[in-house]
């Protein structure tokens, strides 16, 4: 079956005897169902077609993780990001996907900038993966694609190191060199470092409690022998 007979069948250009026919739809066929964003589509129409999609790729047996890794593909890099940052068994779930899209794209700028000014690391986020999500937000609330100017890419920074804790934050604004002030992504593999350092440590004084409990308990045990 060609991909403009799988096109016929999902708008309905074709007699329902010839859709009986059909069994097994191919990864080839189901790229050609799945919609593909349009630079300034609405999300909530997107998110309809996506749907729609599915509707059809399911009545066809086709699985769903592999339609969702499909979609991802055939997304902006904006709508994309937001499925990198769902759970693992959230990216294969075709419901889940469309609402965070709608949820996550489906704001006004005003409301970008307000999460932008709010925004809040993660527990399990990694830094770079936050400096990703705060650029993000900024561009979805100045809704401009401009190059930044050096006070815009200050405040970015600023509001980065403003959504960590204090005390990662005040250490990082007392070592960060005039670069990483004005770079959110060089502040973020700073912090990476300062992380992974301070772990270190943490890592090598826990190693010297457990050596000074033994030899305590070592010394206790012969005291008592003797």
């Amino acid at each position: 079956m060609d991909s403009r007979t799988v096109f016929n069948l999902f708008t309905g250009d074709v007699p329902p005897s010839t859709q009986c026919n059909v069994n097994v739809m191919g990864t080839r066929e189901a790229t050609v169902v799945i919609p593909k964003w349009s630079a300034g589509e609405n999300i909530v129409t997107f998110c309809k077609k996506v749907e729609a999609a599915w509707d059809y790729c399911q009545t066809e047996n086709f699985e769903e993780a592999k339609f969702c890794k499909i979609l991802k593909l055939q997304l902006s890099t904006d709508a994309a990001e937001v499925v990198d940052n769902m759970s693992t068994d959230d990216r294969k779930t075709v419901a889940k996907i469309t609402n965070e899209l709608r949820n996550r794209l489906g704001k006004q700028p005003s409301e970008y900038l307000r999460d932008f000014s709010e925004v809040i690391k993660r527990p399990n986020e990694g830094y770079n993966e936050f400096a990703i999500r705060v650029k993000r937000l900024y561009k979805l609330g100045t809704d401009t694609t401009a190059a930044l100017t050096g006070s815009e890419k200050m405040m970015i920074v600023e509001t980065f190191l403003n959504g960590l804790p204090e005390n990662e934050s005040s250490a990082l604004r007392l070592v960060a060199t005039e670069e990483e002030a004005t770079s959110v992504d060089e502040m973020a593999k700073r912090a990476s470092r300062c992380s992974t350092r301070q772990t270190q440590l943490k890592n090598e004084i826990n190693s010297l409690r457990a050596d000074l409990e033994q030899l305590e308990k070592a010394l206790e045990d012969k005291h008592m022998d003797e």
